[in-house]
């Protein structure tokens, strides 16, 4: 069963062989005041992809916690599809590093988030 936010806003899980991938539709009701996706939003994103990139490696019955995010913004993205690809940077017994890159629908860099 699907999380209500990711239910609510149409998220679109896909794995590929080393990374989680979270595409979110373009919904109006998520932008800022200038036209552009609220930056909020990529937060929500990367941390949704980074969950499922780590909870992926871990084994069964074990549940990850998110415990920071670092944003970088490069653009803002308008009228588009959002995708975030999560890839693990490090992995130890206790703790993983998930990079995330955030991309439009044309493939240009909106953000990278650690």
């Amino acid at each position: 069963e699907k999380a209500p936010i990711a239910k609510a806003w149409g998220f679109r899980l896909r794995f590929e062989p080393d990374a989680a991938i979270v595409e979110l539709p373009y919904n109006p009701d998520l932008d800022q005041a200038h036209k552009g996706i609220h930056g909020g939003i990529y937060g929500v994103l990367a941390d949704t992809a980074g969950w499922f990139c780590s909870a992926r490696s871990r084994p069964a019955g074990t549940w990850p916690l998110t415990a920071e995010l670092h944003t970088h913004y490069f653009r803002a993205a308008a009228k588009s599809t959002l995708r975030a690809t999560a890839t693990i940077l490090h992995a130890s017994k206790r703790q993983d590093v998930i990079r995330v890159d955030l991309t439009d629908d044309k493939g240009r860099s909106c953000a990278h988030i650690i």
